[in-house]
This record gives structure tokens, sequence and C-alpha cells, in this order.
């Protein structure tokens, strides 16, 4: 059983690299884009007449208010917070849909609100300038790019916090 497992995990590593390599998708499918494919796994059905590359087609409502965050974000005059009060504003919800328990108990499935922590995790994610991250590193992506590097660049030096000798420079 051991060795099963062993040589099982050999050849999912093996795939997943592939599938890096190849500029494709790992993981859940991110706020923007949608799958080409349709229904129940084993019986999936192509939606798409081409598929596009990597099997993921940006939704253009979606593909807009990305863009919007990174817009916002990159001029400096907006909060994580604020970006995800207007993301829930404007009808958007995240594709989280684990089923956890709400302030009562009760367990609940489905999308949930934005909040800064998920608009976080879309700012932070280079799928949305077309690369794909495996293995700490960063390989050109298939999908259609949302945001130019220049942009997502710009995000994330607005996202750093202040460098510590600047603070006690200012003392």
């Amino acid at each position: 059983a051991e060795y099963f497992s062993n040589s099982l995990s050999t050849h999912i590593k093996k795939g997943v690299s592939e599938r890096a390599i190849q500029g494709k998708l790992l993981g859940g499918i991110p706020f923007g884009y949608q799958s080409c494919w349709e229904g129940p796994k084993g019986g999936r059905q192509l939606s798409c007449k081409p598929e596009h590359p990597g099997g993921l087609h940006a939704v253009e409502q979606e593909t807009e208010a990305v863009r919007e965050l990174f817009r916002r974000y990159a001029t400096g005059t907006t909060t994580l917070s604020q970006l995800a009060t207007w993301m829930n504003g404007q009808g958007f919800r995240t594709r989280n849909m684990k089923i956890i328990a709400d302030g009562s108990g009760i367990l609940q499935g489905g999308s949930r609100l934005f909040t800064p922590a998920s608009v976080r995790g879309i700012l932070h994610n280079p799928f949305y300038y077309g690369k794909v991250k495996h293995l700490e590193q960063l390989l050109s992506g298939v999908q259609e790019p949302l945001v130019s590097e220049e942009l997502f660049q710009t995000v994330q030096s607005a996202m750093k916090p202040p460098a510590m000798g600047m603070e006690k420079a200012m003392v």
C-alpha cells in the first residue's frame, strides 16, 4: 500500500507539473473566468466551440469588475474594504462554495460576500496578468490576461507595507 501511495503521488506531481508547463490553471477557477466545460465530473461536455486556451474563457461582467478593482487600488485612494463593499454592491459574490457554519451554528453553503481578504486574493493573483504559479515559479499561462503586467506590478507595490527604516527616519 505504501509503494502504491508513493507511486501515485509521483505520477500526480508529474501531471500537475505538466499542466503548469503547458500554462494551464492549477486549482479552482478564479473570479472573472468560467470553464468551457459543463456538467458533472465524468459526463462533462464542451460548451464553447472551439474550446478557449486552457479550457477557460473570460466572463464579461466579472472581467470588467476585476479590471476596475486593479485600477482603483492602483490609484492609492481606495482600501480593500471599500473595494469589497463596491463588489458586493454590484451584486458580485465570491466563488467560495464551501459549507461552513454561520453565526448561529447553522451550516450554509453557496457563494459568499466579498471581504477585504478575498479582494486581496484577487489583487495578488498573477493569473490575472497571464501567469500560472507552480512551486514558487511563475510560468506563462495560456489564459486571456485581464490586466497588464504593469498594472499588476503597480498594485503589488501599493500593497507592500512601508519599509521599517522609513518609519524610524521620520521619527
